[in-house]
């Protein structure tokens, strides 16, 4: 029954437009987030249009590049949602967190407008459930698709067989990332689980570049280091 209810799930969120899925064991996490819902179901979904992976060449974040990065993203929450549909169906809680979707800390859904930082990460759940590591960047890093994915979580207490964390980087020597950025906000050094963002990168740094790259085009905008990154390199070809 266990191994059923996974593959025909998994099955399902491919079907829906996922490239990864993965489950993961929350029950690590301290402080633990979800305290009755130990199972995390971590989803990738790639960017539907390879400019948001290319270099972008002008110093300032196009409109085309701005209406892809939007457009890319519109499919996570169908996907968390069908989710969420499955694993109910089947008898087990669950709740998702995609783009417009939240839930709060006792598993309910919460009102987005309410919602101005994240209290938990979906790389936490991707990097639990094996489906890549931290860069230097600080951006999940999956082997066949590089950094080029967007990331949705579910939680559950349905009992999916648990994937081998990743707990550290395998990025090695590279340092492609760092060296892409325009004003140094990568830091350098190897991800090790349990490693704060601040140690890996400059979070304020990188939105002020940001906004000031995409101020014409009405969005935070960059994707330097994720360009830069040689991992998923032949979806970029």
């Amino acid at each position: 029954m266990l191994g059923n209810l996974a593959e025909s799930f998994v099955d399902e969120m491919k079907q829906a437009g996922a490239a990864l899925v993965g489950f993961a064991d929350l029950r690590s996490l301290e402080p633990r987030p979800f305290p009755k819902l130990t199972t995390g179901v971590a989803l990738a979904v790639p960017f539907a249009d390879l400019s948001l992976a290319r270099l972008p060449g002008a110093p300032e974040a196009d409109p085309a590049y701005v209406e892809a990065y939007r457009r890319s993203g519109q499919s996570l929450d169908p996907l968390v949602t069908r989710g969420v549909e499955l694993l109910r169906a089947a008898g087990y809680a669950a709740w998702g967190y995609g783009r417009e979707i939240f839930f709060d800390r006792s598993g309910g859904d919460m009102n987005p407008s309410a919602y101005l930082c994240a209290f938990y990460q979906h790389k936490s759940t991707a990097t639990l459930a094996g489906l890549g590591w931290i860069g230097r960047m600080g951006v999940l890093v999956t082997p066949d698709r590089g950094p080029h994915v967007w990331l949705a979580t579910l939680v559950t207490d349905a009992p999916l067989p648990l994937a081998e964390a990743v707990n550290e980087s395998r990025c090695g020597s590279c340092r492609k990332c760092q060296e892409a950025c325009p004003v140094g906000a990568v830091k350098g050094p190897a991800w090790q689980r349990g490693m704060a963002r601040d140690e890996l990168i400059d979070i304020q740094k990188c939105q002020a570049h940001r906004r000031e790259r995409g101020q014409n085009a009405g969005l935070p905008m960059c994707g330097l280091c994720l360009a830069a990154c040689p991992f998923g390199g032949e979806f970029l070809r």
